[in-house]
């Protein structure tokens, strides 16, 4: 027997719902589309540049030889607890960090910069470019004790360019000096002398031979020559070595004039050769047109470090003041000179005058030099 009960009825409505159901919400999504209120607004973040805080001022040497500066501790005693770690004798750098928030994913930064000057409107600036993708500059061989204007720029590829400005103070320290393929490379000035007056910075350096004549460890590269060049602008080399060098090379070019000099150090100073060879020096010194001066034997310590405490002593520093300058180079050769130096200064005593100053000058009249001489190279390096 046939059902009577059509099973296609069923099936036919079923569809025409279906029908209906999509119609109503493709309706739906249409009028979605068409909507013509207010457009919606899309935020955007925008990008900004800060510079990030330093804590007091900035020290641009180790911190070993910033702790030892300010402890009791000899230099070689230093040395030996913490030469393990690497380069003492190595300047700090000035470090301008800052940071770049809130860029849009599809805002690239093109380039980047810092400037760094001693004025507020940023003539004479220092300009370093930097790396896209980093947020930090290090800075060498800037001033001690010294105000310096920062100013970072960043261009994004929106053509939009952020800018920050900060202020910072480098520390009171002995001013290392960082120059390519030479060691012990250190400013003579930055120290404050009994009457208050400050032996100028960037005018006298010393450190090693820069030829490797007698150590290919210490040999300028390309780059070590344009820092000496274009940035400590080097008129003189001293040349403080004697008869074991037999190839001299001048890599300073033809616009540095290199005097060279069989100078002596310690006792034999005050023999009729070194007395002569003294007397050569602080001529050259004395004439306004040498500076700046860069002078040097080899590893930048006895015979250098000889010629710097007579320079540093007729500027006014205390006895003090130029034994630690002469420890300094502990840092870099390890070698304590405690003995010669005790002898030297022992010998220096005996000259006529109440202070350590009036001593050496009558020492450096002896060799020849003039008083006219001696006043010519105070006025030059002394400052008020």
């Amino acid at each position: 027997m046939k059902s009577r009960f059509n099973y296609k009825v069923p099936i036919v409505i079923a569809s025409f719902i279906l029908i209906a159901v999509l119609l109503i919400v493709t309706m739906q999504i249409d009028k979605a589309h068409r909507y013509e209120g207010p457009e919606l607004e899309v935020k955007q973040s925008t990008p900004t540049l800060e510079l990030k805080p330093v804590d007091g001022e900035v020290f641009l040497v180790n911190p070993v030889i910033a702790e030892w500066m300010n402890s009791d501790e000899s230099a070689i005693s230093m040395y030996n607890s913490f030469r393990e770690a690497g380069r003492i004798d190595n300047p700090d750098p000035f470090t301008v960090a800052y940071s770049l928030k809130g860029l849009p994913y599809d805002v690239k930064v093109e380039s980047q910069y810092v400037e760094v000057s001693e004025n507020k409107d940023f003539s004479n600036a220092i300009k370093v470019s930097v790396d896209t993708k980093k947020r930090f500059a290090e800075i060498y061989n800037l001033y001690t004790n010294t105000t310096y204007y920062c100013r970072v720029t960043v261009n994004l590829s929106n053509g939009e360019t952020l800018t920050a400005q900060g202020e910072y103070k480098t520390a009171v320290s002995p001013r290392l000096i960082l120059v390519d393929g030479i060691r012990n490379v250190r400013d003579v000035g930055g120290y404050v002398n009994y009457e208050g007056k400050t032996i100028k910075q960037g005018m006298v350096y010393r450190g090693t031979e820069l030829d490797g004549a007698i150590s290919k460890k210490y040999t300028l590269t390309d780059a070590g020559v344009n820092t000496m060049v274009n940035e400590l602008g080097i008129k003189t080399e001293i040349d403080l070595r004697g008869s074991e060098v037999t190839d001299v090379k001048h890599y300073l070019g033809e616009d540095t004039e290199h005097t060279y000099h069989s100078f002596l150090a310690y006792m034999d100073l005050f023999t009729e050769h070194g007395m002569n060879k003294t007397r050569e020096i602080f001529q050259i010194l004395a004439q306004p047109e040498s500076y700046p001066v860069y002078f040097h034997c080899t590893y930048g310590a006895d015979r250098t470090g000889t010629l710097a405490y007579l320079i540093q002593g007729i500027l006014g520093l205390s006895e003090e003041q130029l034994h630690d300058e002469w420890e300094l180079s502990v840092f870099f050769a390890g070698g304590a000179f405690d003995e010669d130096m005790a002898k030297f200064e022992a010998a220096i005593m005996e000259y006529r005058g109440d202070t350590i100053q009036e001593k050496i000058e009558n020492f450096i009249l002896d060799t020849g030099v003039t008083y006219e001489e001696i006043e010519s190279i105070r006025n030059i390096l002394l400052s008020e």
